[in-house]
């Protein structure tokens, strides 16, 4: 008769990197208003505030990662430990 080749312990996933988990912020802006005008071209400043724009939906952007990567950690852990996929951990999400 064959020994079983059953695996009775569970494999374990390495800690993630602190850098692919964390979510950004950015700092609200301060400055007291003066009251003071000044003149700033026009293209200049839309460019500028295109940036910023681009800089805001990055940041959405790398947090929706974050906390993909953590939630797919989580599930994957709990698989892993259990042999089934807890709820909220679907296979059917879109990429």
């Amino acid at each position: 008769m064959r020994a079983s080749l059953a695996r009775t312990e569970r494999p374990k996933l390495p800690a993630l990197p602190e850098a692919l988990t964390r979510t950004e912020t950015i700092k609200p802006l301060t400055a007291p208003q003066t009251g003071e005008l000044v003149s700033v071209p026009k293209a200049f400043l839309a460019e500028l505030l295109e940036r910023f724009a681009e800089a805001v939906a990055a940041i959405g952007r790398g947090n929706g990662r974050a906390t993909a990567v953590r939630h797919e950690r989580t599930c994957l852990d709990a698989i892993l430990s259990t042999g089934t996929a807890p709820a909220g951990c679907t296979t059917d999400q879109p990429r």
